[in-house]
Parts: C-alpha cells; sequence; structure tokens
C-alpha cells in the first residue's frame, strides 16, 4: 500500500518570550495508508493539533522529514481537509456558501461543484438544509457542514482536530457514525485526534497513542473490529479489551 502520509525522525521545538526552546514533537516517525482510518490520542499539550499543522503545511517541523502522498510538505497544501473542533463556519453564508467556500478560494468551477456540494450535503444527511444558515443548525449539523467543506475540492487526504470535542455525548455518538458512513464512501485517508479512548477505538483501524511534551509515538496498536462499525460494536468484550490497552498506553491503568 502507498504511504499518504509519511513522518520521519520529526521533530518541533518553540522559543518561549525568555528565549527558552520548548520541545513539543520528538522523534516522530510514522506512515498512514491510503484509505486508512488512523486515530492519535495523548494527554493534552503532547503536539497532536501540532503535527496536524505540519502535516497540512500550516507548520513547519524543526527537523526530520514530512511527505504527504510522496511530496514533501514545505507549505500549505491543496490536497487535504480540514475539520476542527470548532466548524468555523461563516454566519452571512448559508450551508451550501460554506461548503462552497474552499471552490471560490482554489479558483474551481462553481458550476461544476455546486452538484458536488449537493451530493456531500446529502451524504452527511443534510439534503434540504442547504439555504440554512449556521444559526439555523445544530452543533451536529455545522459539523456536518464542516465536513462536506473539508471534503468538496476531493482532497486525498482528511485531518480532523478534535472534531467532535464540543458535543454532547449522543451527538458525539451520531457523529461518530456519520464520519465512517462518509468515509466508507469516499474511500478518503483519514488522520483523526481525539481525546476520547473509546471514540479512538471506535473509529480507528489504528490507534496512535502520543507520550506527554514533548509528544512522541508510544503506542501503534492496530484495532481489529469488524467492519461497517455500528453501535452494537461498543458492547464487545474486544471493544472495551482495546480500550483498556490504550488507557494502559496512556499510563491511566496503575
Amino acid at each position: 500500500m502507498n504511504s499518504v502520509i509519511l513522518l520521519r525522525d520529526l521533530a518541533k521545538d518553540y522559543q518561549s518570550v525568555e528565549g527558552i526552546t520548548v520541545p513539543a514533537l520528538q522523534n516522530i516517525t510514522l506512515a498512514v495508508q491510503q484509505g486508512e482510518f488512523a486515530v492519535i490520542v495523548g494527554p493534552s499539550g503532547c503536539g497532536k493539533s501540532t503535527l496536524l499543522r505540519i502535516i497540512a503545511g500550516l507548520d513547519r517541523q524543526t527537523t526530520g522529514e514530512a511527505k504527504v502522498s510522496g511530496k514533501e510538505v514545505s507549505r500549505p497544501i491543496s490536497d487535504v481537509g480540514i475539520v476542527f473542533q470548532d466548524p468555523l463556519l461563516m454566519a452571512w453564508r448559508t450551508t451550501i456558501g460554506n461548503v462552497m467556500l474552499p471552490v471560490e478560494i482554489l479558483r474551481l468551477d462553481r458550476s461544476r461543484y455546486r452538484s458536488r456540494a449537493l451530493d456531500l450535503l446529502k451524504l452527511v444527511g443534510l439534503a434540504g438544509f442547504e439555504n440554512r444558515y449556521p444559526q439555523e443548525l445544530s452543533g451536529g449539523m455545522q459539523q456536518r457542514v464542516a465536513i462536506a467543506r473539508a471534503l468538496i475540492h476531493d482532497p486525498s487526504l482528511l485531518l480532523m482536530d478534535e472534531p467532535f470535542g464540543a458535543l454532547d455525548e449522543i451527538t458525539r455518538e451520531q457523529m461518530a457514525l456519520v464520519l465512517l458512513h462518509v468515509w466508507e464512501e469516499t474511500g478518503k485517508t483519514v488522520l483523526f485526534v481525539t481525546h476520547s479512548i473509546a471514540e479512538a477505538v471506535f473509529l480507528g483501524d489504528r490507534v496512535v497513542v502520543l507520550s506527554p511534551r514533548p509528544g512522541t509515538v508510544r503506542e501503534n496498536t492496530a484495532v481489529d473490529l469488524p467492519r461497517p462499525r455500528t453501535g452494537q460494536i461498543r458492547g464487545l468484550q474486544k471493544y472495551t479489551e482495546y480500550c483498556q490497552i490504550i488507557r494502559e498506553r496512556l499510563g491511566l491503568i496503575a
């Protein structure tokens, strides 16, 4: 299989206001294969978001190598869709207007991509909401818009930085099912960051555990659970065992 993401000996340092070097990431070596759903978990401040920013070309590593689709990342790349915890929708734009925003930024053919936007809204369960404004949508619905927007230009890679972190537990589980449906339909490569162990095991083909800062790969666990995944997976003994393994790797079990 081809590696969509390839990181080798990657490190990231920041300089404090006092001029002290603060390491955020250290010795990160990781490969994510085409079509894989990989999940990163780790304690707060371990560099998870920084790692996604480096992969997207929004930040630069201090040392080491970062490649996406075989090319060195040296600037923001267009072949990626990003979803943050906050949907970041423009209040004055309708649902379809928000989804179409990357099309305008990348100067793509609006007439061609409008039909794709409608298809994506249908895929995420928002058919009929094309002309609603963000304030007319629930938090979960707004995040569905953000997912459709991230996919509108058909990127090979989807980066997701705690996209369900601000949602209530019921909506969060519903959104996990929506995301898996989108992933199964589109075949995108996904790198997903979360603080939720249960969410990581439910979603991922693989769970990558980062250590406390400076973040480094502590564990890389393949999740051998059947797909397509439904809520019933959470009731399986094997699912519970995977959650326990991740808790142990995070040092949450004495």
